[in-house]
């Protein structure tokens, strides 16, 4: 025989005794536990896009340290876009190395070379 459970009967009025939940209904129960898997689902994808959205953030810092890094090993900003208006202003001071100029009494046969036939 199995022993008996036993009880604190040393609290007298109904209060002080421990309170039982009644059993909820079958469809009830079913419809709680198919919100909460539905809750579960909605949460499991939000986790599931702010994993992906932290990985591309960590991708974006990645790509913007490689960079930095690869600017601070060949030159700085300032230098860069000072050396790029410096090289405009020589390109169009002079004319390009392929272009050549004759004087118009030569007597020689001149082949342009740059005649692109497409």
């Amino acid at each position: 025989m199995a022993p008996k459970r036993s009880y604190d009967f040393k609290c007298d009025s109904e209060e002080e005794r421990p309170f039982k939940m009644p059993r909820l209904p079958a469809a009830l129960r079913f419809s709680t536990v198919n919100d909460l898997a539905s809750s579960n689902r909605r949460m499991e994808d939000e986790a599931d896009s702010l994993l992906q959205e932290l990985n591309d953030a960590y991708a974006t810092i990645e790509r913007l340290r490689r960079r930095i890094s690869a600017r601070q090993m060949f030159c700085s900003d300032s230098e860069d876009e000072d050396s790029d208006e410096e090289a405009e202003a020589q390109e169009e001071d002079t004319e390009p190395w392929f272009v050549d100029t004759f004087p118009a009494d030569a007597d020689e046969c001149v082949i342009d070379l740059t005649y692109d036939s497409d």
